[in-house]
């Protein structure tokens, strides 16, 4: 992944505060609370071979990473949500399912360096 583009775009959550640095920051907590199990509980599903329930998380996960602008998995998410859904195994999956997690890693990192 190229680092030249940021890892994620604070706009729409701003928009959404309006204003309020601090329902910013419930908001960036409140990602990292719940957002790092449900992309291990994907990535677990898809080594297990549960692709339905991967698909269903998956479909948890498209609403954070639009909000916080994490456009290099915009597509992917998606991707992911409809191969589970589908029970499609393709060969791109593995690469999918490993950006998700790599790219979720750097922005839990970096998010929390701004709380």
């Amino acid at each position: 992944m190229e680092q030249d583009s940021p890892l994620f775009d604070l706009n729409q959550l701003n928009e959404l505060a309006a204003g309020n640095p601090e329902f910013v920051g419930v908001m960036i907590d409140t990602f990292l609370t719940h957002t790092p199990a449900q992309v291990e509980q994907l990535v677990l599903n898809f080594e297990q071979g549960d692709l339905k329930r991967m698909g269903e998380v998956a479909h948890k996960l498209k609403p954070s990473i639009d909000l916080f602008g994490i456009g290099s998995l915009q597509n992917t998410v998606r991707s992911i949500e409809q191969k589970g859904k589908a029970e499609h195994r393709d060969e791109r999956l593995l690469g999918e399912v490993e950006l998700l997690n790599s790219v979720m890693g750097q922005v839990f990192s970096e998010l929390k360096k701004l709380l």
